[in-house]
């Protein structure tokens, strides 16, 4: 399994490098020469003076050139800043100062645009500008130091690589947000696995790539593709306000996957669209959005399209944007009820909390923290906002992600949006107060996937040993010997906060990490599964 995000493409280039991943308009590029023009770019990006953590920006909009800078600068061991393409130039100048990039690759239709910023603001100085596309970049206040004939001028040949899975991949900023996200390619790597089983990605996929680049999911749509050696289809910005048109598009190119959001959707259905039976090949639109769409519209859709599966995916930034899902059951549903959020990916946990951190019960509405494999580390360069908006949970010995969004369990054991929890400045700011285990026992709920993930990347982290899956016998594997597991038990007793006596342990009831994490709840005092 890849550890890298860039290795899903080198994997399926080896395997099939004559089968096609991306198609454009009526062009297309296979893997084999997908491998080889980003393995170009990287050797550029290295020329050009990127070293390994460096940071590449990308003002491209949604086309091949954004698909190729991205696999290149994660090739090149660098951190990839997608930039919005249609962003002010003073949002695009917050960025450029706060990344400081070594590189920024741009379009040549964002020249005016790029003048722009660097006519009014001061910008990072040793920053060159380079572009994938043959003519180079000039304006009236710069010009771009290298251009697509010079990358495809480097050598094709695989670099080694020197970056972990632990070390950063993105930086990710919203346009109405310039606190950038940072997140690893584990924190990547771990949804686009759960994605390939859950939604069973396979070859014969044609899935269409709707949505610009620096939106969180189209990393998650693009890299989820070539993990599963299936075709990437760009869906032009155009067709956006024109839904007849990308109606025909999903139906002409036989899509097999849409991923999209609420107001498209809305606008499909608003404007009629999709006949009875149509889009026979369509067989998941995956619909990304906090807001809901309105139960009559969803009906609409199911009755017309009853061979195409629906599911709402729910994420925030700083969870590697994939914490939920929910798949529409083939009965009606009442129109006046929410559409849940659903049910937590594996390796992440939902948990709806009071302002004392403790639990409220089904039904009632707290305030939605995440917690999980997908967490990310930190708000680039921004400590006092990191300490506000992530916190250390006492009781379940991880960190949360604090949503601001107001939310509830249902009795059904779903999770529902209900709106935006109201912040308090002196609950936003304060030092959480250690409770002690006892004071609190059985009342946290625990997510049981979250408790084996940590167990994992423990194994990984603590005692530098490949990370295991959850029903991997790690003394049948070589994972563990007779001192490697009792430095476990001994981090285990750190990370959990629980005493274990080696000589209470069943060995034979210790051998996995299901069956690790099974252990310590029962010692947290039978807590419940969130």
């Amino acid at each position: 399994m890849p550890q890298l995000i860039q290795q899903y493409v080198s994997r399926q280039a080896i395997q099939s490098p004559n089968r096609r991943a991306v198609v454009c308009k009526n062009e297309s590029i296979s893997y084999g020469e997908l491998d080889q023009l980003t393995n170009q770019l990287a050797h550029r990006l290295n020329a050009s003076g990127c070293r390994c953590g460096d940071r590449v920006a990308v003002l491209i909009p949604q086309s091949a050139n954004a698909i190729f800078a991205m696999l290149g600068i994660l090739k090149a061991d660098c951190l990839y800043v997608p930039i919005d393409p249609d962003g002010s130039a003073e949002q695009i100048a917050a960025i450029l100062n706060a990344v400081k990039p070594k590189v920024l690759l741009a379009a040549r239709s964002r020249t005016e645009l790029l003048d722009d910023v660097f006519a009014e603001y001061d910008l990072p100085n040793d920053m060159l500008v380079g572009t994938l596309e043959a003519v180079p970049l000039k304006g009236d206040n710069f010009e771009s130091s290298f251009t697509g004939l010079n990358v495809l001028g480097a050598s094709k040949l695989q670099r080694p690589y020197e970056c972990k899975p632990t070390d950063l991949a993105v930086i990710r900023f919203h346009s109405d947000d310039r606190r950038g996200v940072v997140l690893s390619h584990a924190n990547m790597i771990y949804g686009i696995d759960w994605g390939l089983k859950y939604f069973q990605w396979d070859v014969q996929d044609r899935i269409a790539s709707d949505g610009p680049p620096h939106f969180d999911l189209a990393t998650f749509n693009t890299i989820g593709t070539f993990a599963a050696g299936a075709e990437l289809h760009l869906v032009s910005s155009t067709l956006h306000s024109q839904p007849h048109k990308l109606a025909e598009f999903l139906r002409s190119r036989e899509m097999t996957q849409w991923m999209t959001t609420t107001s498209s959707l809305s606008s499909f259905v608003e404007k009629d669209v999709v006949q009875n039976g149509d889009l026979p090949s369509l067989k998941r639109i995956i619909w990304t959005s906090e807001e809901s769409l309105h139960n009559s519209a969803i009906e609409q859709l199911k009755q017309r399209l009853p061979l195409t599966q629906i599911t709402r995916i729910f994420g925030v930034p700083e969870a590697s944007s994939l914490c939920s899902y929910f798949t529409l059951p083939a009965r009606s549903m009442d129109e006046s009820a929410n559409i849940p959020i659903g049910r937590a990916c594996d390796g992440v946990g939902l948990f709806v909390l009071d302002h004392e951190l403790q639990p409220v019960a089904l039904d009632e509405i707290g305030e939605l923290y995440i917690g999980g494999v997908g967490l990310s580390s930190a708000y680039w360069h921004d400590p006092d906002r990191t300490a506000t908006k992530f916190v250390q949970h006492p009781i379940l010995k991880q960190r949360l992600f604090k949503t601001g969004q107001s939310a509830r369990i249902g009795s059904d054991g779903l999770a529902y949006l209900e709106g935006r929890a109201a912040i308090h400045e002196e609950f936003e700011e304060r030092t959480l107060i250690d409770h002690s285990k006892d004071s609190m026992k059985g009342t946290i709920m625990l997510d049981r996937a979250v408790v084996q993930s940590q167990i994992a990347h423990l194994i990984a982290d603590k005692l530098e040993l490949d990370e295991p899956a959850v029903d991997t016998d790690l003394f049948n594997e070589g994972i563990l010997d007779s001192l490697s597991y009792v430095r476990l038990v001994v981090e285990l007793q750190q990370e959990f906060g629980v005493q274990i006596s080696l000589g209470e342990i069943d060995i034979d009831h210790f051998r996995t990490v299901e069956q690790i994490a099974e252990f310590l709840m029962q010692n947290l005092g039978e807590l419940a599964t969130a």
